[in-house]
C-alpha cells in the first residue's frame, strides 16, 4: 500500500465534508494505490454507517473516544498501512493530482520526512477588514518556489497540518513519543480549546530520524473558511492559543523556557493593553492566559522528558 489519506473530523459540516470526499474521489491516483481510513473523533452522532465511503473500495472508518486533535491523528496513525501518511482536515479539498505529486516528492526528496503544501483560502463570507491582518493564521499560505529545512524551528519550511504528508516511519515515531510524553497530547485543538503546535511536532519528528521536512507549491489544496471561524472571538482565541501552544513546543525540543515572575508578566500585559487596539488587546489579555495555562502545565508535568530534535544542519529554506 502506497498511501493512507488519514481524515480526522468531530461532528464535520456535512457540506464540507461532502466537498473533501468529493476532491478525494477526483484524485489521479488510481484507487488501488491508496487507503482511505476516516478518524471519527467521538462525534455526537457515530459516523460509520452515516458517511457514504462505497466508492472506496479500500477505506473504513474508526472511532476515537479521546477528544483532540492530537489523539485522532494517533489512532488514525495506528489504523493505517501505507508507506505514506497523508493527513487531511474535514475543511481540506485536495487538488485532483494531489496524490500523485505528494508520491512523486516523496520519491525525489527522500531526505524528507514530512512535507506540505501551498494552501489556498475559500471563504464563506468576506473576512471582516479588522482581521485581514491575521487571516495567515488559518492556515493561508500560497507558494510560488520549494522551502526546507532540518532544523526544528518555525519558518515557511514547516508544513502546516493541513494535507500533510508523512513517511511511515516519522509518523510511527511521532505516535511513540506522543504515547511517552503527555505534554505532547496537550498540544493541537481540542473542543473550544483553540490549540496548536501539533503539526510543527509531528514535521519535526523528522529531525530525529536524521530527516528534514519542507513544502511545495506543486502540492496545492483549498482550505474552506466558515464564517465562524472568521470572527474578533475566534481569531483572537487562535492566535492567543498559539503564544501558550509555543511555551510547551519550545520546551519539548529543548530549547530554554523560564516563567518570568508574575509581576513581569502582569507589566508586560498592562503595556500591550495600554499600546494595542482593539484586537491586538483581546489577543495580549487571552495570551496572559494562554501563557499561564502553559505554565503550569510545564509545572505538573515537570519530570517528563524533553525529547530532542535532530542534528542542526544548515537548512536551506
Amino acid at each position: 500500500m502506497l498511501i493512507s489519506v488519514i481524515i480526522c473530523t468531530r461532528n464535520p459540516r456535512s457540506d464540507y465534508l461532502s466537498r473533501v470526499l468529493e476532491g478525494l474521489r477526483r484524485q489521479t491516483l488510481e484507487l488501488n494505490q491508496w487507503e482511505l481510513v476516516l478518524v471519527d473523533n467521538d462525534s455526537d452522532e457515530p459516523l460509520a454507517g452515516k458517511i457514504d465511503l462505497s466508492w472506496h473500495p479500500l477505506s473504513r472508518c474508526v472511532r476515537e473516544e479521546m477528544r483532540g486533535h492530537v489523539p485522532a491523528r494517533l489512532k488514525g496513525i495506528e489504523s493505517s498501512a501505507g508507506d505514506f501518511l497523508i493527513f487531511v482536515d474535514d475543511d481540506n479539498v485536495l487538488h485532483d493530482d494531489y496524490l500523485e505529486q505528494a508520491l512523486e516528492i516523496g520519491a525525489k526528496w527522500p531526505m524528507l520526512g514530512t512535507w506540505g503544501a501551498s494552501i489556498t483560502g475559500e471563504f464563506e463570507v468576506p473576512p471582516p477588514t479588522c482581521l485581514e491582518p491575521y487571516i495567515d493564521g488559518l492556515a493561508i499560505c500560497e507558494l510560488d518556489q520549494a522551502y526546507w529545512s532540518n532544523i526544528p524551528v518555525w519558518t515557511r519550511a514547516t508544513p502546516y497540518g493541513a494535507g500533510v504528508c508523512v513517511r511511515k516511519e516519522v509518523a510511527a515515531s511521532y505516535l511513540h513519543a506522543a504515547r511517552e510524553t503527555p505534554l505532547r497530547r496537550s498540544l493541537g485543538r481540542s473542543g473550544a480549546n483553540l490549540g496548536a503546535g501539533d503539526d510543527s511536532d509531528l514535521s519535526w519528528t523528522s529531525t530525529r530520524l536524521n530527516l528534514g521536512f519542507g513544502r511545495f507549491p506543486e502540492l496545492k489544496l483549498t482550505h474552506l473558511i466558515s464564517a465562524r471561524r472568521l470572527t474578533t472571538e475566534y481569531m483572537t482565541s487562535l492566535f492567543a492559543g498559539f503564544v501558550g501552544s509555543g511555551i510547551i513546543l519550545d520546551h519539548l525540543w529543548g530549547r530554554p523556557v523560564k516563567e518570568p515572575p508574575l509581576v513581569m508578566q502582569v507589566l508586560s500585559l498592562v503595556k500591550a493593553l495600554l499600546r494595542g487596539d482593539k484586537i491586538q488587546r483581546m489577543i495580549a489579555w487571552r495570551s496572559f492566559s494562554s501563557k499561564r495555562q502553559a505554565w503550569q502545565l510545564l509545572k505538573t508535568n515537570a519530570g517528563s522528558d524533553a525529547p530532542r530534535g535532530g542534528p542542526a544542519l544548515k537548512a536551506t529554506i
